[in-house]
């Protein structure tokens, strides 16, 4: 499936030192996704969309690296970098290699067999 032109971000700073640095910066990073206009995904809080009519807007986070998917990745790169937003962005540019997990959930459903009766 093809989703148009995709970017690579990555944070300009580490989110190491304090326990709760990456869960802050999650907090800040959806407060701005929002006033964005972009919801997340039910299924994975982590993926962002965002209906523009003819097309939809993806952003998936993880940690402090971001996916973006759209028709121009561009304009939302610049957005995060404008003010009032002010997002220190490096290393934009077309995704060169990425991993995917998939994973899966098995449900065991063991059925409870009355015992015979003779």
């Amino acid at each position: 499936m093809i989703l148009g032109d995709t970017s690579l971000l990555s944070g300009s700073k580490a989110l190491y030192g304090l326990k709760t640095s990456s869960i802050r910066w999650h907090e800040r990073f959806s407060q701005v996704l929002r006033s964005m206009k972009f919801v997340p995904s039910h299924a994975e809080p982590d993926i962002w969309m965002r209906d523009k009519g003819d097309h939809h807007k993806y952003i998936a986070t993880y940690v402090d690296d971001l996916t973006v998917a759209s028709k121009n990745p561009q304009a939302i790169i610049d957005a995060l970098k404008a003010k009032p937003k002010n997002f220190k962005l490096k290393g934009t540019g077309e995704i060169m290699f990425f991993l995917v997990v998939i994973t899966f959930v098995i449900v065991m459903v063991n059925f409870a067999i009355p015992p015979r009766t003779i």
